[in-house]
């Protein structure tokens, strides 16, 4: 229940800011009462701090786990980024390939408008 709390809580919360949101608005998408909310968070600020520590948790993780086996601080940059955009050889356009720093065109790209996309 409290992971399906901070889920929805965050969810409310970027949609219609955190002022526009009540425990009730959270309890009528979650399900069961006001008092379970508050069972596990004292006020909507200590909800609030939950979420921001799970994030900074999620966050942690994704760069932790970018960095491994990425030797120098170039590489790793490299890997976050990638990791953070959802950037990788099976995600590219077809026709276009990482070279160095920057994304190149196999099939003519430039010639449509399309420059070379630094990478770093």
């Amino acid at each position: 229940m409290r992971a399906q709390i901070l889920e929805t809580a965050l969810r409310l919360f970027s949609e219609r800011g955190y002022f526009n949101t009540s425990a009730h608005d959270i309890r009528r998408v979650v399900g069961g009462s006001t008092g379970a909310i508050y069972h596990h968070f004292r006020t909507k600020e200590t909800l609030a701090e939950a979420i921001y520590r799970e994030l900074l948790q999620r966050i942690d993780h994704i760069l932790s786990e970018a960095c491994v086996d990425q030797q120098g601080s170039l590489a790793q940059a490299r890997a976050i980024i990638a990791r953070l955009f959802q950037v990788d050889n099976g995600t590219l356009l077809d026709g276009i390939k990482p070279v160095g720093n920057t994304f190149v065109s196999l099939t003519g790209y430039q010639a449509q408008g399309y420059a070379n996309i630094p990478i770093y």
